[in-house]
């Protein structure tokens, strides 16, 4: 995610960054790292939604693990599933 993504955001709207990596760099690191470029060099207010709720929805079938921004999906060989990283951010202004 860039910060590119924020400036075509409306405010109101969310942006979701998602991949497919167990890497913490690439995942929360990129999150962070776009919320700090915005912070400080633009007036765009972005905040990070809570998902919690998709982990307790999901949690029979993927196994869940809370990121400081997102949840990681772990691996899990009886799904067929992972991983996978999600967070939601939402444009305040």
């Amino acid at each position: 995610m860039t910060s590119a993504a924020a400036h075509c955001c409306k405010p109101g709207g969310s942006i979701v960054y998602s991949t497919c990596t167990l890497s913490p760099p690439q995942n929360d690191g990129v999150v962070q790292a776009a919320l700090e470029l915005l912070w400080q060099q633009t007036n765009i207010d972005i905040v990070v939604q809570d998902t919690g709720h998709l982990a307790d929805t999901f949690s029979n079938t993927f196994n869940f693990y809370k990121c400081r921004f997102g949840q990681l999906v772990l691996p899990n060989l009886t799904a067929n599933f992972g991983p996978m990283y999600f967070c939601k951010l939402k444009r305040l202004n």
